[in-house]
């Protein structure tokens, strides 16, 4: 009988960076991950399926406030100018962001 494969697992939980940026559209400031998600995320972005990266965001237990403002973002045109600020983000003095 062949041996079971097994699942390779990540050793430790992934920590993030955090950033501070500002975005035109909403009042004050977010905070969230450094803009480096998974290549899975990444890959569903490119693909249009923007869902898997507010799952990233809420695996790194990003403030629900910012969630759902990040929610309400149009896909076309708010979007992008939201992920061009964030890439932008200044590194905050917040306590990273496991995953």
């Amino acid at each position: 009988m062949a041996e079971a494969k097994k699942k390779v697992v990540r050793k430790a939980a992934k920590r993030y960076e955090m950033v501070k940026f500002t975005n035109e559209n909403f009042e004050g400031e977010f905070v969230l991950p450094k803009f480096a998600p998974p290549l899975g995320v990444m890959r569903r972005i490119q693909d249009g399926d923007v869902s898997k990266l507010i799952q990233w965001l809420e695996d790194a237990q990003v403030d629900p406030d910012y969630l759902e403002a990040i929610d309400s973002l149009d896909i076309e045109g708010e979007l992008e100018q939201f992920i061009t600020d964030w890439t932008q983000g200044q590194l905050a003095n917040a306590p990273k962001s496991s995953d």
